[in-house]
């Protein structure tokens, strides 16, 4: 007989924080004994049971909808299966059957049940409401001609599998795992059904709690409700040397037939220990903390820490100065612990204590009848403020340079001294001296590598001791690496670049290799010059790990640097305006794009945040597009940060806008241009025009402002030609000399010098 591995049925609600059912005494457990002896006959006879003339192979159950194991609820469906080879006919029949002294009853008969081709013959069967609570229900299959012989012909089935059918769960709790003797214990049932977890009907139900020697707590608590809780008092005199049950049942008369549980939960009485800590040294004025845990305990000597706490014990505290023996102010009284058994106590001491041991007292009493105690001790010492930073010159250094080591001391004096001591990797010391100086040095062999470390040790004189120690890594060299573009799309052309940092290496050979992702090598070679080049091929490797060594007379120096390819999907974002009044709404147009081989998913659920006031969000299928966000009319005015996320991929981008009134002027725009630039580009041309106007009114920049002149009279016209003028046509410039030609005979006239400006009258 095959069958698939069953939990033990019933009797667990599955309320993990009930617990679970207490040992049975000896007395209960013979019966059961017995009846475990008899079921283990029985199986020995299914398992013996003779092999019929068809080939049968196996019966499988479902396992029940509401449990997953071999316990069912009345109205649920079962379902079994038989396996076989096609065409052979089995009987089979769902019994109730208390082994080995019940009555047998038979709930079900699947008579002549042919194997279909397929090898498996499935078989249902509707529990009834009338089921009654058992956990001896069975089903098993039989040759063909079972039923036909009055269920008599062979007693023993090929396969039989026993299940439960229970209507609810029952279960007993109390409130919490430890009691000590005095404390009240609340213990709390529930009879939920197993079907929808609702309360059961009412019943009838008792309560019995005794402790391990089998003497009552209380007397047996009779009950209604499907669920209930009531408390008992443990009495002082309990002995903590024995624990407790209660083990409870509950009948639920108000259906045919009854529904019936039981449930047990057992519970600890122990002693009352105590657990006290205080730090073992502290300078005068320090803060002090008394730390008490009161525990319920199986070793009140030296309870764990790990056991429960104790509620409601009084911690009396009590602070001794050990050199007098007498009692210090610093003490407490008439602490209660709460629920984790826990109190601390604080104080400061006095500025300038008695210098020396303190003794710590904590007693705790419980019920006024149960007493612990703890004592600790702790030490107050003056301890001036004296410390030393130990700093050197360099983070790291190579080969043949020298460390320099400085000591700095808080507070300093002049009776320092400065113990120096610098080892190497393996331990071995390379200097040590003494004295005064607050540096020391020391020059790294060209040949040294690994780590040296440093330690200045100070004494101040007056039995003030400080240190401090510092490691720092020495090569033979440091290679500075870069590479540019540190992200490349396939095609890409990267230049690494690199120098070194040597005491050692000076005229060194560079070779360099490229990996991608690390591992295939992809390039190689020997660079002359302090840079090379690699074009990334089409498609390229998601990483490329460029390495360069820097060689010569067998010291080496390595470099790694790593570029990535671009493959992430870029956020780009857009607002229709840079500026908005409180409960105008920003429209947001948005574009997702991918660089580098990676491909957009199918939606997309962007994100808009106006950091300190409003949230927005969209879901679509649209890699650009667009959606608002309602600035609230509460939003404080300003420049706020506007930022986009897509939760898919992680991309986002942000946006400064302005929450707030503008001068509409300035605000405003003609053809899309801002009308403060249209108006300063106006005024700039204005000024302009009015500078060239000067300059031409100025003749050209150069000499005085001209006199204005009358404007000269028309010309003659045309006649008779007249007589040469009597009157000079031509003068000379008083103030430069040069000839002024004059084109009127009238006289006085006022001319102005063509060669120097000046005008002049002519008579």
């Amino acid at each position: 007989m095959r069958t698939r591995p069953r939990v033990s049925p019933a009797g667990s609600s599955g309320w993990d924080h009930m617990g679970s059912s207490a040992p049975a005494s000896r007395h209960a457990l013979r019966p059961l004994a017995i009846a475990v002896a008899f079921a283990t006959v029985l199986a020995g006879f299914l398992a013996a049971s003779p092999t019929a003339r068809a080939a049968f192979d196996r019966l499988e159950v479902e396992p029940g909808q509401y449990t997953g194991t071999n316990v069912y609820v009345p109205t649920e469906t079962m379902e079994f299966r038989v396996y076989g080879d096609p065409s052979d006919t089995y009987d089979v029949e769902v019994f109730h059957f208390v082994f080995p002294f019940g009555a047998r009853t038979s709930r079900a008969s699947f008579d002549d049940q042919v194997i279909p081709s397929g090898g498996v013959r499935t078989i249902s069967w509707t529990i009834l409401e009338s089921e009654e609570d058992s956990t001896w229900y069975w089903v098993a299959v039989y040759p063909d001609d079972y039923f036909e012989n009055g269920g008599m012909g062979v007693r023993f089935p090929f396969s039989a599998y026993r299940f439960t059918i229970q209507g609810y769960a029952f279960s007993v709790w109390t409130d919490r795992a430890s009691y000590l003797p005095g404390d009240t214990v609340t213990v709390s049932w529930a009879a939920l059904q197993i079907k929808d977890g609702r309360p059961a009907p009412p019943g009838v139900g008792d309560i019995q709690v005794w402790d391990d020697s089998g003497t009552p707590l209380r007397a047996p608590y009779s009950f209604n409700a499907s669920t209930g809780s009531f408390s008992l008092t443990l009495a002082t005199s309990a002995d903590p040397d024995l624990d407790a049950n209660a083990r409870g049942w509950f009948n639920d008369t108000a259906t045919n037939p009854d529904r019936l549980g039981t449930d047990g939960h057992s519970f600890d009485i122990d002693y009352l220990g105590v657990i006290l800590s205080v730090d073992a040294t502290y300078p005068p004025g320090a803060v002090v903390t008394v730390d008490v845990r009161a525990k319920i305990t199986d070793f009140p000597g030296a309870p764990f820490g790990f056991e429960p706490g104790a509620a409601d014990v009084v911690v009396n505290i009590t602070i001794l100065d050990a050199n007098t023996g007498s009692t210090t102010s610093y003490g407490a009284t008439n602490l209660v612990t709460p629920a984790d058994g826990r109190v601390s106590h604080v104080f400061q001491l006095a500025a300038t204590p008695t210098q020396g041991t303190y003794d710590v007292q904590a007693s705790a009493t419980a019920h006024a009848v149960l007493n612990a105690a703890e004592s600790d001790t702790f030490d107050v010492v003056s301890t001036p403020r004296f410390s030393v930073s130990l700093i050197l010159d360099r983070a790291n250094y190579v080969s043949g340079e020298t460390v320099l080591a400085t000591g700095s001391v808080d507070p300093s004096g002049a009776n320092d001294t400065y113990q120096w001591v610098l080892t190497d990797t393996g331990g071995n010391i390379l200097l040590a001296s003494a004295g005064s100086a607050t540096t020391a040095s020391w020059a790294i062999p060209t040949d040294y590598t690994g780590t040296l470390t440093w330690r200045v040790t100070v004494n101040d004189g007056a039995g003030n001791v400080a240190s401090d120690v510092v490691n720092v890594q020495v090569a033979f060299g440091y290679l500075a690496l870069s590479v540019n573009p540190t992200e490349y799309v396939a095609g890409d052309v990267l230049t690494a670049s690199y120098s070194l940092r040597s005491q050692v290496i000076s005229n060194p050979t560079y070779f360099y290799e490229v990996r991608a992702d690390g591992v295939d090598l992809v390039a190689s070679g020997g660079a002359l010059t302090t840079s090379f080049t690699y074009r990334t091929p089409d498609p390229a490797a998601g990483t490329y790990l460029i390495e360069v060594t820097a060689s010569e007379g067998g010291r080496t120096v390595v470099g790694q640097i790593l570029a990535s390819q671009v493959a992430r999907i870029v956020l780009s974002i857009s607002t229709d305006r840079n500026t908005y009044l409180p409960g105008e709404t920003i429209r947001i147009s948005y574009a997702l794009s991918a660089r580098g081989p990676i491909a957009l998913p199918q939606s997309f659920a962007l994100v808009a945040q106006l950091f300190g006031s409003a949230t927005a969000s969209v879901a679509t299928a649209s890699p650009t597009g667009e959606f608002s966000l309602t600035v609230p009319t509460t939003t404080n005015e300003g420049d706020l940060i506007l930022a986009v996320v897509e939760i898919f991929t992680g991309a986002q981008a942000l946006e400064t806008v302005h929450i707030g009134s503008t001068n509409p002027l300035w605000s405003s725009e003609i053809a899309g241009i801002p009308v403060f630039a249209v108006l300063l580009a106006l005024l700039v041309f204005l000024l302009l025009v009015g500078f060239i106007v000067l300059w031409r009114r100025t003749s050209m920049g150069v000499g005085p402002k001209p006199s204005v002149l009358k404007p000269a009279p028309p010309p003659p016209p045309a006649g008779p030609e007249r007589k040469a003028p009597t009157t000079p046509m031509s003068v000379a410039c008083k103030n430069c000399g040069k000839t002024i030609d004059l084109t009127t005979s009238k006289r006085p006239i006022e001319v102005m010098c063509p060669s120097c400006g000046e005008t002049q009258l002519v008579t």
